[in-house]
């Protein structure tokens, strides 16, 4: 029996070791997957905002361009309407020049026929009016005036041709150049007009420009949400990850003691079982020493031998006896069947444990504290006697050789840790 329970506690223990050191390793590679995913995300999120960073300072550099473009076409308005007043303004000058010119032309035609008619009248009675001069004179100092006031006649009429001559050449100078300068600033003006038209083009096409940087920015800043919200998660995730990998370590580290005592176990028992041997034998060979060489001595040592044959006849069904009644002394003890020593851990109804909160067992019943265990290999509605409790087969989860106590919270479970104890099957 002893031999059978010390078989069954290592044999759990190293099931113990198997189970536990792959679901190690399994949390591991957990742990390692979300902190990948987890930088993948920190990386990409740097990338958003080394892009957002990027896109901001073009958006920053269109808007002073805009600013820029703003200023030129106030300046281009301004110097659009100052043209148009010098404009206007020569537009006036040149009326009034042209108005000059009308009434010069008027005084031209006076003049001429002014003119005209002296001349005509000095040709045609030119000789009548110097004699009329000569014979009306009362001296010859006063001919010489009356000649000389004909002569400053003539003169002044040939200084008002000059004069005249004089004003008309000016005047159309004068127009010449108004509207000389009335073409340079009209082509001033439509210069203006088309330089305002390309800086309203490239006004428009800058905040245009604006418009899509800013629809860029707020798509990589809902981006960078997303990814600061994946990298909270992934946070979140690792911490559990890193809970869970911390309880299995313990859980390894202790079914790697139980295994080291029950190897230790075992040795301790082999070696009083050897001794044991050992001391017998030394007893055989003392025992063979002391037996009667002579005949007569033989025939006394015959009887006496057939005597002590039937004592130990009777021991040895005596002792038989007592080890058939020993099995029967456990089994009548408890009142059931003894199935070995089994590994003992727990569980309760949190999503850490379950997968997820408050959920029915997998026979359909919802699990009751220090009632429902987990166990695969046996029937649902099997009840094992557990430390004095009896316990029912509930839900799976574990192998045989391995109970999962069902207990109403974590901080409970954690407490519990792993343990083992003999289970026997009541029912």
């Amino acid at each position: 029996m002893l031999k059978k329970r010390l078989g069954a506690f290592i044999l759990t223990a190293a099931l113990v070791m198997s189970l536990t050191v792959p679901a190690y390793a399994d949390t591991q590679d957990d742990i390692a997957n979300a902190q990948a995913a987890q930088s993948t995300a920190q990386e990409n999120l740097d990338n958003t905002n080394s892009t957002i960073n990027e896109l901001q300072d073009q958006k920053d550099s269109l808007q002073t361009y805009l600013s820029q473009l703003n200023a030129q076409m106030t300046q281009l308005s301004d110097s659009l309407t100052d043209l148009n007043n010098q404009i206007d303004q020569k537009n006036t000058e040149i009326e009034n020049t042209k108005a000059a010119v009308v009434r010069a032309k008027n005084d031209e035609e006076n003049q001429y026929a002014d003119m005209e008619t002296r001349i005509q009248y000095m040709y045609e009675n030119g000789n009548t009016d110097l004699l009329s001069t000569l014979v009306t004179s009362d001296s010859i100092s006063d001919f010489i005036n009356r000649a000389d006031e004909i002569s400053q006649i003539s003169q002044y009429d040939r200084d008002c041709l000059n004069e005249y001559i004089e004003t008309c050449r000016s005047i159309e100078q004068k127009q010449a150049s108004l509207e000389n300068d009335q073409a340079s600033l009209q082509a001033l003006k439509e210069n203006a007009e088309q330089k305002k038209q390309e800086v309203v083009d490239l006004a428009a096409s800058t905040d245009e420009k604006i418009s899509e940087y800013t629809a860029n920015i707020s798509d990589q800043e809902l981006q960078a949400s997303n990814l600061q919200e994946q990298i909270s998660e992934q946070k979140a995730l690792l911490s559990d990850l890193q809970a869970k990998a911390a309880a299995e370590e313990a859980a390894r580290k202790q079914a790697e003691a139980a295994a080291a005592a029950a190897a230790a176990l075992a040795e301790q028992k082999a070696a009083e079982e050897a001794a044991a041997a050992q001391a017998a034998a030394a007893a055989q060979a003392e025992a063979s020493k002391n037996t009667v060489s002579d005949s007569a001595a033989a025939s006394a040592a015959s009887s006496a031998d057939t005597s002590s044959s039937s004592a130990s006849t009777a021991a040895a069904v005596s002792d038989t006896s007592s080890s058939s009644s020993t099995s029967a002394a456990d089994t009548e003890t408890t009142g059931g069947t003894y199935l070995g020593t089994f590994m003992l851990t727990a569980y309760c109804p949190c999503a850490k444990c379950c997968g997820r909160a408050n959920a029915p067992t997998a026979s359909g019943v919802m699990p009751t504290p220090n009632h429902t265990i987990a166990m695969a290999g046996v029937p649902f509605g099997t009840k094992l006697l557990i430390n004095g409790t009896v316990y029912t087969v509930e839900d799976l989860g574990t192998p045989y050789g391995h109970v999962d106590i069902f207990m109403s919270s974590h901080s409970a479970c954690l407490e519990f840790g792993v343990q083992y104890a003999e289970v026997y099957q009541v029912g």
